[in-house]
């Protein structure tokens, strides 16, 4: 490995452990825990069976919005290709351990948002619709009504730490 190679593989492992130190601090904040986890992956499989609806309402979201628009053209993101990446955020919000390996692929997550060039404004306003469409969905189905909270901070869990990745960058 070159001194290039190393110094590089050293920063992206400080830039992780700063991520994972903030994750902690966040879910301390909005009182994720293990027991919140615990809820929240009970009502899986009825929060996931309307996956497709809230999928498609989120994209419907985005696809109205101008500035969203124009990243979608300059980066060529296919409507297929999107809908894949969000089934995979919101199965995230739903799996995911809430630990050094979830705060890695958010990491990634983040990484792509950074290179494209994704507002902060516009992850807010998808973590928002993604927000507005799980409680409208939740509301046609039999879910325990102490999941709504846990999932709204999960959601946002994972968007503090999406964008956490472009100022740690700096």
């Amino acid at each position: 490995m070159s001194v290039e190679d190393r110094t590089r593989s050293e920063e992206y492992e400080g830039v992780l452990e700063k991520l994972f130190t903030l994750s902690t601090a966040y879910k301390r904040f909005l009182g994720i825990n293990e027991e919140s986890l615990r809820k929240l992956r009970a009502q899986r499989d009825k929060i996931l069976s309307r996956m497709e609806e809230v999928v498609f309402k989120v994209l419907d979201s985005l696809l109205a919005n101008d500035e969203a628009l124009e990243i979608i053209k300059r980066t060529g993101l296919t409507k297929e290709r999107a809908s894949q990446l969000f089934k995979y955020s919101y199965t995230l919000f739903l799996e995911g351990g809430y630990d050094k390996e979830h705060v890695q692929k958010l990491f990634r997550i983040g990484l792509a948002h950074a290179r494209v060039r994704v507002p902060e404004r516009l992850m807010i306003l998808t973590a928002g619709a993604f927000l507005r469409e799980a409680l409208r969905s939740l509301g046609k189905v039999d879910v325990s009504k102490d999941v709504f909270p846990v999932l709204s901070d999960c959601i946002f869990w994972n968007l503090c730490l999406m964008k956490a990745t472009s100022f740690l960058g700096d």
